[in-house]
């Protein structure tokens, strides 16, 4: 060992001086080339390091090695042979023989193996013409790790006649054959696969639906600059026909960003639009052929603090999204149009917006326009009087669907308010005073040119006490590093003690018109059981249990109606792992002895192992949804769910229900299962569903049929700081102990 190292400190000194002597100033070329080897023998004339047996050549990052290689220092070009392997991080080129041109990032391997991952691939020559582009002849390519492995053949590859790789950005290869388990599936002339946006460049979709039919959805995507690219959709629905669409991205520095989509459908199975008109039962009971169709825009612009966004929803009717888009249909029935433009600094921020209805079967709210100034708390001369203020004009027209009858209104709104935020003791007080003033274009009387004033304020009243347990158990596997109960007491009294117009004369368009005399109470307790654990490599404050309740009071006087408790709210998360969590939102309405509202999320998962999530939620009087979702691994290979959501009502409707299993195929994921769902055709819409997708590019899935989708609700750590208390390192003792 002593030998070998001072034959590569000698060789080393020697090209260092080589260097030297040729004036070279540059950092970059002052790097030598380091050999080491069983045996060095050192050509000064040739500048040349001839190395034998377990040759290792490293330059910057680059790590080559072989059982002989030849290094040229002043060039800094090598030559190896016998189990040649060129490393850059995980990257990888291997072969019996192999050139390299570490100054220039080139070089050529005949019959040579490349990993540049995901890729593992081979070839007849795998030339490398910089560090961003390889080339490879006769290629057969694949992301199956198996390729590494002679002894094992791949489960699926491309077979090419040439592939040109650019890392981080794309591969195109030419004449191509898919293959599985070696045995050729399908050909292409052509294929290009982009790696840096990982977007799909191709999609079909076959299945079949009780509603549609035998179905085949198509998209191809395309690009015409960097920042602007589209998809080409061809769909073809037996029962219904073809329909045909684009979608078009686009990003500009100049002008913004934004989407839009483009979709039309020959529907020989559309429903009846004047549904509505001819109350008929069912829209679906009178069908026909009708050309429907839809233009979606989405744009935002950010210029420094002022930030413009607008969206704009054309539709043929109410049940094209439902027919068509339904994933889209489920976040949003009635989708908007607007332009909004909002400017926001330190102490004031303004706001103007425009809403107008395109779509003539939807009932809504135009503005036209709406323009909003705020002034935010600030304080008053060091006095500690804060004051905020807020103006705003608005323009209403509340539009009915298949309807003529509108209600416009001008209102031109003023808010000013004053607070004097104090501290008694240990108790936080803000009391604040404001008023308001309006002016209404008319009432819905028809009376004209109305003014109002409004005087109110309020009183917020709030403490904080802790008590530390010093507990320090792994019972159970709770992980409790102590334990620190906070409870904060609030007070909030509103009142509104005078306005000079009653409520019922104006046009109800949002909770300001519908301001009338108020004296309500707000009791409330929230209260928190926290611990310290170690959340990655740092210790947090964790919330472990959490409960809020508060209790609403109206005061009213004898000639009213009388005071009374309103409603009794409670909300609970309950987390006591990180894989458990629970929580709770409790509405009871006093006046009339019910629950208005009692909504439970319930998850647990382990990652990679199983998941549950149960989800109930009211919807209305007597209504209720019920969603469950689970998955359970079997084992390393297989896995098992299902999906069901119930409507409880007077008929007990379920919405939608699915089994569906998966198979872990090594560089492939196979979903497969059975989905129903109750349809607008008062029947239900069966699919069986197949989703193959390849583990390396997740976004190409070769899907037929659909199957469920819906929004699990945010709850712990997927809300920023739902569980992290103020301090993340160590308890907060500013507050008072009880």
């Amino acid at each position: 060992m002593l030998s070998i190292f001072a034959l590569t400190f000698t060789a080393g000194a020697e090209a260092f001086n080589l260097w030297g002597s040729k004036g070279s100033t540059s950092l970059e070329e002052d790097i030598p080339v380091e050999v080491l080897a069983d045996q060095l023998e050192f050509l000064k004339d040739e500048s040349k390091i001839i190395g034998k047996g377990n040759v290792v050549v490293t330059y910057k990052d680059l790590k080559m090695t072989g059982d002989y290689a030849e290094v040229y220092t002043d060039t800094k070009k090598a030559f190896a042979q016998g189990h040649v392997v060129l490393r850059r991080g995980e990257d990888l080129l291997k072969g019996d023989k192999g050139y390299y041109d570490f100054m220039n990032d080139q070089g050529s391997f005949p019959k040579g193996l490349f990993v540049d991952k995901p890729f593992y691939g081979s070839g007849e020559e795998i030339e490398q013409v910089s560090q961003n582009k390889i080339v490879v002849q006769d290629a057969v390519i694949t992301t199956c790790s198996h390729k590494e492995d002679v002894d094992k053949v791949a489960h699926y590859d491309i077979k090419a006649s040439k592939v040109i790789i650019y890392p981080d950005d794309k591969l195109i290869a030419r004449n191509v054959v898919f293959r599985m388990l070696e045995k050729p599936v399908f050909w292409l002339p052509f294929l290009h696969v982009p790696l840096k946006d990982r977007s799909s460049p191709f999609h079909i979709q076959p299945g079949h639906s009780s509603e549609d039919g035998f179905y085949v959805l198509g998209s191809k995507r395309y690009g015409i600059t960097k920042g602007l690219r589209g998809k080409v959709h061809v769909d073809y629905r037996s029962k219904r026909g073809w329909g045909f669409g684009n979608d078009l991205d686009y990003n500009s520095n100049l002008l913004g960003n934004g989407l839009v989509k483009m979709y039309i459908a020959d529907d020989q199975n559309s429903p009846d639009q004047k549904y509505n008109i001819t109350n008929t039962d069912n829209p679906y009971d009178n069908r026909h052929n009708d050309t429907r169709y839809r233009l979606t825009v989405k744009h935002r612009k950010d210029i420094g603090d002022l930030v413009i966004l607008g969206e704009f929803n054309k539709l043929s009717d109410k049940f094209l999204l439902k027919d068509f888009f339904e994933r889209e249909y489920r976040e949003e029935v009635d989708p908007e149009t607007y332009a909004t433009a909002t400017y926001n600094k330190n102490n004031f921020g303004i706001f103007v917006n425009l809403e107008k209805r395109v779509n003539h079967f939807v009932s809504s709210i135009e503005k036209l326009p709406e323009v909003r100034f705020n002034w935010n708390n600030q304080e008053l001369f060091n006095t500690n009087i804060y004051y905020k203020n807020e103006d705003s004009l608005v323009s209403f027209n509340r539009k009915r669907e298949h309807s003529s009858v509108d209600d416009d209104v001008v209102r031109l709104d003023t808010f000013h308010e004053i607070s004097y935020p104090m501290k008694i003791w240990d108790v936080c007080i803000k009391p604040s005073l404001n008023w308001r003033g309006d002016y209404y274009s008319k009432k819905s009387s028809g009376k004209e040119d109305i003014t109002r004033s409004v005087i109110g304020g309020s009183v917020d009243m709030n403490t904080k006490f802790y008590r530390i347990f010093d507990v320090n158990t792994n019972f159970l596997n709770l992980n409790i590093t102590q334990l620190r109960h906070i409870l904060e007491p609030t007070i909030t009294y509103d009142y509104v003690r005078y306005r000079s117009e009653l409520p019922e004369g104006f046009f109800k368009f949002d909770a300001i018109d519908s301001i009338d005399d108020l004296d309500l109470f707000k009791f409330g307790f929230e209260n928190r059981l926290q611990t310290k654990r170690r959340i990655g490599n740092k210790e947090k404050t964790v919330n472990v249990v959490s409960y809020n309740t508060y209790l609403t009071y109206e005061y009213k006087s004898e000639e009213q109606t009388g005071s009374s408790f309103l409603t009794w709210d409670n909300e609970i998360e309950f987390r006591p792992y990180s894989w458990l969590n629970v929580k709770f939102d409790l509405v009871y309405d006093v006046p009339n002895d019910e629950f208005r509202n009692a909504d439970l999320d319930f998850e647990m998962r382990k990652k990679g192992k199983w998941h549950l999530y149960l989800q109930n939620k009211f919807l209305k009087e007597g209504s209720k949804l019920l969603t469950l979702d689970g998955m359970y691994k079997i084992n390393s290979r297989w896995g098992v769910g299902g999906y069901m959501r119930v409507e409880f009502d007077e008929e007990n409707i379920t919405e939608e229900w699915e089994v569906r299993a998966s198979r872990d195929l090594h560089c492939w994921l196979l979903d497969f299962g059975y989905n129903e769902r109750k349809s607008e055709i008062n029947s239900s819409n069966r699919e069986i569903f197949v989703e193959l997708t390849l583990k390396a590019f997740p976004q190409y899935p070769l899907k037929s049929g659909n199957r469920s989708s819906y929004s699990r609700a945010r709850m712990g750590d997927t809300v920023a700081g739902a569980n992290i208390g103020t301090s993340n390192d160590e308890f907060d003792y500013s507050l008072i102990r009880y």
